[in-house]
């Protein structure tokens, strides 16, 4: 073998050498550009599970706001029971309570049942008192 194929055999495992280099780089991009699209991946799902998380979130905080407006009805509904005033008509009046500082009164049942308290307001006529009216659903109560 003379210098000259040695220096070539050296150049070509140089060269070979380089190419290797080159395509372990362009693996590495390769892999870093999967790496990358898998990032971006995740950090959408991330984002989707975040936004979705919000959303639930704000449901919970709904229902919670629900639940606390039944149970405080709850506890206004026990204070008043169903009393017909006439024939065939009936109201919710307040049950006499010493702690309460309110005067005794009569709400409407169709707006009671609504969750509403609307308390009845005098109808007066001709002859004096005739019934009640609710000034909330407009609801006439004869006497």
């Amino acid at each position: 073998m003379s210098a000259n194929d040695i220096h070539m055999a050296l150049t070509g495992l140089t060269g070979f050498k380089t190419a290797v280099e080159i395509i372990k780089s362009i693996s590495n991009i390769s892999k870093n550009s999967e790496v990358k699209e898998k990032i971006i991946g995740l950090q959408n799902a991330i984002l989707s599970l975040q936004a979705e998380y919000g959303e639930l979130l704000d449901i919970k905080n709904q229902l919670e706001k629900k639940l606390t407006e039944y149970e405080d009805w709850d506890k206004t509904e026990s204070q008043y029971q169903l009393k017909e005033i006439a024939s065939g008509v009936f109201v919710y009046e307040s049950k006499k309570d010493e702690k309460s500082t309110e005067p005794k009164h009569q709400v409407c049942t169709n707006c009671f049942s609504d969750h509403k308290k609307s308390i009845l307001q005098g109808l007066k006529g001709m002859q004096g008192l005739e019934g009640y009216y609710c000034p909330k659903c407009e609801t006439k109560f004869p006497m």
